[in-house]
């Protein structure tokens, strides 16, 4: 079965943004960017996904100080994350960067933009150094996983979800992310532990549910895969694989390829 796991293709793998606790209340849009629906095929595997849009989190209307204008142009890079513009999303947080290079933030949310844009060295350099300013972000570690994860180093992407999950146990997105990479590395019921848990800790993420389906397969357990592809499908009709999902569980389970 292909596999194919951290794809640029939007908005299969996308990176969350953190935001800003300040004196207003912000909202991000309600309805995310359009989700690519995977390609229908007689007897393809599901194809395991991973993190979808890249919202920014909604700040708690919380009077606590006013804002910088470092803080200022995070939020307006977020703006233009939000609608997929990445470029100008990283002359904000230059901006960011050049007021207050103290602001974690400010790199955290550039290198997930340069992750959107597949620039993964230089998301990795942005994600180490607002790891050295704040070493307890959660999200940035499940972010430079990501990186790690697009370049085929599954080891050292694993040992980032690790420290997300160490800092975050309730952050289903980080076992998630860490159960594809177990995946890539044949550990197969390694990588169901974990879609079981993000599962477990969100029932309704659908992304989980399609991957296990997939390592179901990988098993030849097409019952168990059949009820998983049903459930995704249910939760969200993008990722409705045909409109018969059973099509997609073969007879026999092909070998895995690995890219």
């Amino acid at each position: 079965m292909l596999l194919s796991v951290y794809a640029i293709v939007r908005p299969l793998v996308l990176a969350a943004f953190a935001s800003l606790v300040v004196s207003c209340s912000f909202q991000p849009t309600d309805a995310p960017l359009p989700t690519q629906r995977p390609a229908a095929a007689a007897t393809a595997a599901p194809t395991a996904v991973s993190v979808a849009t890249p919202t920014p989190v909604p700040i708690p209307n919380v009077s606590i100080r006013r804002l910088s204008e470092a803080e200022d142009r995070i939020i307006a890079g977020n703006d233009f994350a939000m609608q997929g513009r990445f470029e100008e999303a990283i002359a904000e947080y230059d901006q960011a960067v050049s007021l207050d290079p103290q602001l974690a933030m400010a790199y955290g949310n550039r290198g997930a933009a340069y992750n959107d844009l597949g620039q993964l060295e230089r998301a990795i350099q942005d994600h180490n150094e607002a790891i050295r300013l704040d070493p307890q972000n959660a999200l940035t570690y499940d972010n430079r996983g990501l990186s790690y994860g697009k370049l085929g180093q599954f080891g050292r992407g694993i040992q980032d979800w690790d420290e997300a999950i160490r800092l975050d146990p309730t952050f289903a997105m980080a076992f998630n992310n860490r159960g594809i990479a177990y995946d890539n590395l044949d550990q197969i019921e390694r990588a169901i532990e974990d879609y079981d848990e993000a599962i477990r800790l969100n029932p309704q993420f659908a992304l989980a549910y399609l991957n296990r389906a997939s390592a179901y397969i990988d098993l030849d357990r097409p019952e168990q895969a059949t009820a998983d592809l049903d459930k995704a499908c249910q939760l969200d009709k993008a990722y409705c694989l045909s409109d018969n999902p059973y099509d997609f569980l073969p007879t026999t389970v092909p070998t895995p390829t690995r890219r």
